[in-house]
């Protein structure tokens, strides 16, 4: 099982760089990551466009921020999850930021 790549803080492009090349190829892309311990940028694509979902890991529960288009969870956001270590079972909550159909699969 992989470990997520811990990140960098963003560069000026908004993006922060892997620490390590250890980390590069190891997501999806090089974008989707944990950031910083328990918090995940997770990357779906959009059409040309991408949309971000958040996953925040405390000990005792997890936070999905979005949920991304229908095809999200199935696509991306699971595959993720399972990659990172992490069980889809052990995250109980999410929050849609808003009601735009990009963030409420």
């Amino acid at each position: 099982m992989r470990k997520a790549c811990i990140i960098q803080s963003p560069s000026p492009d908004g993006y922060g760089e892997p620490r390590s090349s250890e980390c590069k190829g190891n997501a999806r892309n090089e974008r989707t990551a944990e950031m910083a311990p328990g918090i995940h940028r997770i990357e779906a694509p959009f059409g040309d466009r991408i949309v971000c979902l958040f996953l925040l890991v405390g000990d005792a529960r997890s936070l999905l921020i979005d949920t991304g288009l229908d095809a999200t969870p199935s696509e991306v956001l699971f595959p993720y999850i399972v990659e990172a270590g992490l069980d889809p079972q052990d995250i109980p909550f999410a929050l849609n930021s808003h009601a735009d159909f990009d963030h409420v699969a």
